[in-house]
């Protein structure tokens, strides 16, 4: 953002129909992709690449809101993401798998009484 689009100003504006067009065939591919998947990194890893789309529309624009939207985006995405991983961690290591459809498994410590299990 910083160097490309200053240094060729006319290369950038050329080229930026074409960056909207597979920005916005990211966005729907990747988030049908994500919407299929069965193991919830996957679907995370998917999902992240679908908002990147959201970043090159931002860029693609030109404008100033757009750069300063797909910066935002950038910043929030990086922090989603990493804590959207931890948790994806967190529950394989209490659950041993990841996969979307198969059922939760009860602690060996919950009692059928308490209302949290």
């Amino acid at each position: 953002i910083r160097i490309a689009i200053p240094l060729l100003p006319e290369g950038a504006a050329l080229w930026m129909p074409v960056l909207a067009v597979l920005s916005l065939g990211n966005i729907l591919f990747c988030g049908l992709v994500a919407m299929r998947q069965r193991d919830l990194n996957y679907l995370i890893g998917n999902a992240s690449v679908a908002h990147m789309g959201f970043v090159f529309l931002g860029i693609a624009s030109l404008t100033l809101t757009g750069v300063t939207g797909a910066v935002l985006v950038m910043v929030a995405h990086g922090l989603l993401a990493a804590l959207s991983f931890a948790l994806s961690g967190y529950l394989y290591h209490r659950q041993q798998h990841l996969e979307i459809e198969r059922p939760v498994a009860r602690s060996p410590d919950c009692v059928e009484s308490r209302p949290d299990c």
